[in-house]
């Protein structure tokens, strides 16, 4: 198998994800790629980009919904300026007092300015996802 590193925006890396992961891994990592090429700077505040992290938020939703998943979707304001999603498997209910599992996804609270110009570009090296 090559193991030649391949950056995310080359027309073979469907081929190659496929040639080096089972499908389900394949879907995992392109959409963890998907996520890390979307610019989504929120340090400092003042030059946040709130339309990346919108993007970035959507992608994510939209994702856990075909994958048939629940999503409980909670829109910015001014007070909370990043979206926030919780995702849970089909079968809970979030409004139950027993429910204990699900994953909180809250914008990109921490992603600072870019320090490289390809910063945003994801790229497979063998089995590896390298993204900022």
């Amino acid at each position: 198998m090559d193991d030649s590193p391949i950056r995310f925006d080359d027309p073979a890396i469907d081929n190659v994800l496929a040639a080096r992961f089972d499908p389900e891994v394949a879907d995992i990592v392109r959409l963890s790629a998907r996520l890390c090429a979307i610019p989504g700077v929120t340090v400092p505040h003042e030059e946040a980009d709130l339309d990346a992290v919108r993007r970035t938020h959507a992608l994510a939703r939209d994702q856990a919904v075909a994958s048939g998943l629940r999503v409980v979707e909670f829109e910015p304001d001014e007070a909370h300026p990043y979206p926030f999603l919780v995702v849970s498997f089909a079968e809970h209910d979030p409004e139950s007092v027993d429910f204990t599992e699900a994953i909180g996804f809250i914008g990109h609270v921490d992603v600072v300015p870019p320090r490289e110009a390809d910063q945003f570009t994801p790229e497979l090296r063998g089995r590896d996802l390298y993204a900022r």
